[in-house]
């Protein structure tokens, strides 16, 4: 849609909030630059996605603004579902083992932020650099560490949450203001990839209840 988080948000704010009277899919219509791909919007859809990387570098960068849109976009069947991935995307190859938990400690310099595409070709997993080879197992480990990493820097410790403890600790507002802390006081930003919960949220009990398989 031509456009990162920060550009997107910067159309859907009135002041200080977003705008109440926001239709989303009518916003990204006006985003679209293939007009042979429009139609899509014009779909039903009972869920909705957004995924974007953090990009604290972007000019339009606005933590205030990343906080409310986490708030708001927070149910993919209602006003749609928001994940923010540290630094980028890319930061679920950059795991350097899946069996075992040095990726906690995994982090990117803010100034490395710019070209952490590169960084994770040469740093990240060269196992995990051909999505397409992935399996369930390998996908099941990614969001485990990526789950036991959140409630690391959330200040839970490393123990990997059950169900009850995702439903009730694990807010994307708070981690996002957590990165943002650790940016601004350390220089540095703990690599998470967010995106991946995605999974556990299409049906939690059933990923609670099958990922004890998939532990180390």
């Amino acid at each position: 849609y031509n456009t990162n988080l920060h550009r997107m948000l910067s159309g859907m704010f009135v002041g200080d909030d977003i705008d109440d009277d926001l239709d989303f899919l009518e916003y990204l219509k006006s985003c679209k630059t293939n007009k042979d791909d429009a139609g899509v919007l014009d779909r039903k859809f009972s869920d909705i996605f957004l995924i974007f990387d953090m990009d604290p570098h972007d000019q339009n960068y606005d933590p205030d603004r990343v906080a409310k849109a986490l708030s708001y976009f927070d149910d993919s069947t209602d006003n749609g579902k928001l994940y923010v991935n540290y630094p980028m995307l890319e930061s679920f190859k950059h795991i350097p083992c899946l069996d075992d938990l040095s990726y906690l400690d995994v982090v990117v310099h803010r100034d490395d932020v710019r070209r952490y595409q590169a960084l994770v070709g040469i740093a990240g997993s060269k196992l995990l650099s051909d999505t397409a080879k992935m399996d369930e197992q390998m996908l099941m480990r990614i969001i485990v560490l990526n789950l036991i990493k959140a409630n690391k820097i959330l200040g839970y410790g490393t123990d990997m949450p059950d169900m009850e403890h995702y439903h009730n600790n694990m807010s994307h507002v708070e981690i996002f203001e957590h990165q943002c802390e650790s940016l601004d006081r350390d220089g540095v930003l703990p690599v998470l990839n967010t995106c991946v919960f995605n999974v556990i949220d299409y049906n939690p009990r059933k990923f609670f209840e099958r990922i004890h398989m998939f532990q180390s």
